[in-house]
């Protein structure tokens, strides 16, 4: 498991790559302990837990424990990409506060005070009004990389199937398919 932690009252707790979920031994060994203690430096304490859908059983039963008498100075986020897949037993002890994406007039009106009005259709296009991912493309260089990305997915559309074969080789070749192939379906869904 990968524990981050960015300060003494803040502990995020994320699934080890290799893993296919947070582990029971996680949440005996590092998160009940830490939740046991008191704030040091703040009035409460922070628990995060990225990618919590991906709890196994025996981790989600030792964090219903936890959750069934919570410490009053601690707040837990559990984030998840599917809610549903957390058992109910946990659900039902959690708030689920949904994020959904920005409008793009909100999209917009933040990338035009960041003084990239010039590439927000662009931008929103490849991050689906996702700020976060829009300016670490600005930032990382990559607004001409994305804009030949689409446009050459867009002339692959209308063309023929030999072209297509061509272009899905020079994708299979390149070092960044992947991050290009997420790109794309983040800009097809869009």
């Amino acid at each position: 498991q990968e524990v981050l932690s960015a300060s003494v009252d803040v502990l995020v707790v994320k699934p080890d790559e290799e893993s296919s979920g947070v582990s029971v031994e996680t949440i005996r060994q590092m998160v009940r302990p830490w939740v046991q203690g008191k704030p040091r430096m703040a009035s409460r304490k922070v628990l995060v837990m990225n990618k919590a859908d991906t709890l196994s059983m025996e981790a989600a039963n030792a964090l219903l424990k936890i959750l069934e008498e919570p410490p009053s100075q601690t707040v837990f986020l559990l984030v998840a990409d599917d809610a549903g897949r957390l058992p109910a037993t946990v659900r039902s002890r959690c708030q689920i506060v949904a994020f959904v994406p920005l409008s793009y007039e909100e999209f917009a009106s933040l990338m035009n005070s960041r003084g990239l009005e010039a590439s927000t259709k662009l931008l929103s296009q490849a991050c689906g009004n996702c700020p976060g991912r829009a300016l670490k493309l600005a930032q990382d260089g990559k607004l001409d990389h994305v804009a030949r990305i689409i446009s050459d997915f867009e002339r692959m559309v209308g063309a023929g199937v030999t072209a297509r074969i061509r272009w899905a080789q020079e994708m299979a070749d390149n070092e960044q398919a992947g991050d290009d192939l997420l790109l794309l379906l983040s800009y097809m869904h869009h």
